[in-house]
């Protein structure tokens, strides 16, 4: 059934060709979804109602998204304003995450010659997920002991062990990537001599840790 543009019914036009083009050019808009027409039960012509010709997206819709919008940024803003005494310790680890992401990917391109994985980026992503949380739960735990000041140092070994062994992993693709002979692979090399075996030393529990570990792996071999 043919719907008669309401210009048409209320302009009064004598000329049939401009009625047909404002015909055309109405339901070329209710093609695109300009204008929305609301289809009724009975059989009479639908005709333009006030207010039909609105955006689909209501002012409610608009208002819930915006709502929403704010509510993100004042949760992760009070998020970020609690963990504030820690921030230099999580820029910290982002940056060394993504150091190890990044030397780690052009290691197995260049040295290794792999393909670009998505596993082993959600890997990466998935630690990184895994040593924010570990971080932040220690620091809130302290907080809630009221010992503010052990939960930073708890803290800070926590991140200067991440350091210890994710710098060596840097360190140790680094060095793959340096030229046989050259003077960088030697110096990645002393570099590495001194993360894995005089840095430790620094780190409390941590050369303990390694020791015992060389240890069980020993005895390991030795069963096998």
């Amino acid at each position: 059934m043919r719907i008669k543009p309401l210009l048409c019914t209320v302009l009064p036009l004598s000329d049939k060709k401009s009625k047909e083009n404002i015909e055309r050019g109405y339901f070329c808009a209710i093609k695109s979804g300009l204008f929305f027409v609301p289809r009724h039960s009975h059989g009479k012509q639908n005709h333009l109602e006030p207010g039909a010709g609105k955006p689909r997206g209501t002012v409610k819709d608009k208002k819930k998204m915006s709502e929403l919008k704010s509510f993100i940024v004042a949760t992760l803003t009070g998020i970020a304003a609690y963990l504030h005494p820690i921030a230099s310790n999580v820029f910290a680890l982002v940056w060394l995450l993504g150091v190890n992401f990044i030397v780690g990917l052009l290691c197995g391109l260049l040295v290794y010659h792999e393909d670009f994985q998505w596993r082993k980026m959600w890997q990466c992503f998935y630690e990184a997920l895994m040593l924010f949380g570990v971080v932040a739960f220690i620091y809130v735990i302290g907080k809630f002991q009221g010992n503010h000041t052990g939960a930073i140092q708890c803290v800070s070994m926590v991140v200067y062990a991440a350091c210890y062994f994710y710098g060596i992993r840097i360190i140790r693709n680094l060095r793959n990537m340096a030229k046989d002979g050259s003077p960088a692979k030697s110096l990645l090399g002393f570099i590495y001599y001194v993360l894995s075996l005089e840095f430790a030393k620094h780190i409390p529990y941590l050369d303990a840790y390694i020791n015992t570990q060389k240890n069980d792996n020993s005895h390991d071999s030795r069963t096998d």
